[in-house]
């Protein structure tokens, strides 16, 4: 018996967190002594108190029961850790030979100041791959040859051993891209290969298609509705072939026209009557459909487009650049938040403190939004479903002195009392205030960053000791499974910043039903952290891509009585408040950011606003946020000076890593524009 190459790579993890070769031979002595391979190995360390390999280093080594708890913890990341080669971008064409041999077939591919609340509770190509002095070889199932997917189950060489296949035919035209894995096994492993649109598969067998929409029934119940579904069959295609070929298909194409169209409205912007690209005109101009059109393929660009139009519906609708409804508050400090929030979960991941996936939702609720005068203020109260209430047509007609106030007071009533709220479904919360006038305290950049850092990881260590209490309260003797220092891990956590006056009052904090809100704002923000209801707080592990949205979509913050989604809604609620999902628009006071983190090159960012949603790039909050903010002095000031936000976007562009789409958009749009450097 020989050791898995992918399995001996992982214990190498060990050595970047302090322990030493001698203890990882150890390790492989004991497993091939008994017979352990990888599955036996893992079943093992299931029980820490019942497993023969620790038992083995505990009395070899002399550790303590801490010590070995530590070790514990580590071997299991490391386990865990799934070693994923980064791929350069390597073209196979009729006019180019490339070296390949014959191998086996394998198979288809908080700190001071805060309150913490805990509830009670058929044969395959090898294609060598060298970057720089390193030289790799994985193996790709080449049946269909137009098809190509990386497997995670390849076998890895020796980086030292000499490798030189044979020729083989031509005859095989695809793209794909590769590049050498990383010098260290990672936590933050890159993400697996580029598949290019050119090679993607679009027929599914029976089998193929009922066990994709299988999975997507099971993880999307909010997209796909049971008695919705057979009406989205394009949408459930488009999905399943995107599985298929692992690819997240109809994703990327949703997320190019997204950027194609606010690239297009952003270089006319200016003129009198700025662009609006829409479905049709970017379904004739997008380069990827034209392509398929002219080799024979009318019928797959259809349904390609059809799955767009529904999977746009079934999320929520594309964004407006001029809004009915203009914030009330500080561009800078929005700002301010969302760069900290995607500098925090960019280090968290590069540096290895979180494992991937995971996912933050990340709301900043704004002082106060502005309707504009005379605007009936039903048209933005939605929920986010497809119905509206049509039987709701007369509205009175108010003073334009108060109508600001009285947008603000039914904003405040959808949203209520959120620790209220909290508290009710028993979730596990963490709450503190945001240093004053935060996040720009004294002009302090940076401070809210390091804030959120901290409680974040608190946070994620309260998790973490909750889910080892309910282990122990069911009488098991496992260990909780510990896949990161953090406890990220496959969980959803979602952070509100609540930037609304607590009482509603006048700029000097007096209380008054009658006062307008004011533009000046003297109060802390409250900051919320907190686990999502058990219906939509975890990352399974065979999820698909769009799951991320469904969860969203499933809750933001819970009404009282929602019961992880099996209670009566309403039935506790206090009156005005409302079951609130990234798709209500609150009013206008809906403005979250969502982070779909797969791998240390794959985070994914998504912003949700009105009722609408875009892939968020950081350009945006210079290039479209201004007209949805009121034009303060401080705002027009902010936009104007470019040397306070010029550097820390172009640093930004870096931090929203997702090279796969950055490939995909060159690929298909053949455009070099989805960043916008300053």
């Amino acid at each position: 018996m020989s050791l898995n190459p992918f399995f001996a790579r992982k214990l190498h993890y060990l050595l970047t967190v302090g322990y030493t070769d001698d203890i990882i031979e150890t390790i492989k002595s004991f497993c091939l002594t008994e017979v352990f391979d990888e599955v036996a190995v893992m079943d093992d360390l299931e029980d820490i108190l019942d497993s023969a390999i620790l038992e083995h280093l505990q009395q070899k080594y002399e550790w303590s029961e801490e010590q070995l708890s530590e070790f514990y913890t580590k071997l299991r990341q490391a386990l865990l850790i799934e070693p994923k080669p980064q791929l350069s971008l390597i073209s196979i064409t009729p006019s180019i030979s490339m070296s390949v041999s014959l191998s086996s077939s394998l198979s288809s591919p908080c700190g001071p100041g805060s309150s913490v609340y805990l509830p009670a509770q058929a044969s395959s190509l090898s294609v060598e791959s060298k970057s720089k002095s390193r030289s790799k070889c994985f193996e790709y199932d080449a049946t269909p040859p137009s098809v190509w997917a990386h497997d995670e189950d390849a076998k890895q060489y020796d980086r030292d051993s000499e490798y030189s296949p044979p020729d083989v035919s031509p005859n095989v035209c695809t793209q794909l891209r590769v590049s050498a894995p990383s010098l260290s096994a990672s936590s933050s492993s890159p993400s697996s290969m580029y598949v290019c649109a050119e090679s993607i598969d679009h027929t599914l067998t029976p089998y193929e298609w009922q066990a994709h929409k299988q999975a997507y029934a099971e993880q999307c119940t909010r997209l796909l509705p049971s008695d919705q579904r057979n009406g989205d069959e394009a949408m459930v295609r488009a999905l399943a072939i995107g599985r298929k070929n692992k690819v997240p298909l109809l994703q990327n194409i949703a997320d190019t026209y997204s950027r194609v169209r606010i690239n297009e409205w952003c270089n006319s912007k200016l003129q009198a009557n700025p662009s609006e690209l829409s479905e049709a005109e970017f379904f004739m101009k997008y380069k990827y459909f034209r392509a398929l059109r002219e080799h024979n393929q009318t019928h797959t660009v259809e349904y390609l487009q059809s799955a767009l139009h529904s999977f746009q519906k079934r999320i929520c609708p594309k964004i407006h650049f001029k809004s009915m409804l203009k914030i009330n508050d500080s561009l800078p400090e929005f700002f301010e938040y969302t760069s900290a929030a995607i500098k925090f979960v960019h280090n968290s991941v590069q540096q290895h403190d979180a494992l991937p996936p995971f996912q933050i939702d990340f709301w900043i609720i704004p002082k106060n939004v502005t309707p504009m005068s005379s605007f009936p203020m039903h048209h933005f109260h939605s929920s986010g479903d497809e119905s509206t209430d049509d039987d709701d047509d007369d509205t009175d007609e108010e003073d334009d002195d108060n109508s600001d106030f009285e947008h603000s007071h039914n904003a405040t009533s959808i949203i209520g009392d959120i620790e209220a709220r909290l508290r009710h479904e028993k979730l596990l919360y963490m709450t503190s205030n945001v240093e004053f006038n935060s996040p720009l305290k004294r002009g302090v950049i940076g401070q809210f960053q390091r804030e959120l850092d901290q409680k974040c990881r608190r946070f994620w260590r309260l998790q973490q000791q909750q889910q080892q209490q309910q282990q122990h309260s069911k009488k098991k003797k496992k260990r909780c499974l510990q896949a990161d220092r953090t406890g990220a891990h496959k969980t959803r956590i979602c952070i509100l910043v609540d930037r609304r006056s607590k009482d509603g009052g006048d700029e000097h904090g007096a209380s008054s039903l009658k006062s307008k809100p004011t533009s000046k704002k003297v109060w802390e923000d409250a900051m919320y952290i907190f686990s999502p209801p058990n219906n939509c707080n975890q990352v399974s592990d065979a999820h698909v891509p769009e799951s991320f949205f469904n969860a969203s979509k499933e809750c933001m913050l819970p009404l009282k009585g929602y019961k992880h989604g099996q209670g009566k809604k309403h039935k506790f609620a206090a009156d005005g408040e409302e079951h609130i999902d990234v798709g209500h628009s609150v009013d206008g006071y809906q403005f979250t950011l969502s982070f779909h983190v797969e791998a240390v090159d794959d985070i994914k960012c998504y912003l949700f606003h009105q009722g609408w949603m875009t892939r968020f790039l950081p350009q945006d909050m210079i290039e479209i946020w201004p007209g949805w903010f009121e034009k303060s002095k401080e705002n027009l000031e902010f936009v104007q000076n470019s040397k306070l936000w010029r550097a820390r976007i172009n640093a930004l562009r870096s931090m929203l890593n997702d090279s796969q789409f950055e490939q995909w958009y060159e690929d298909t749009t053949k455009r070099t524009d989805l960043f916008k450097t300053y």
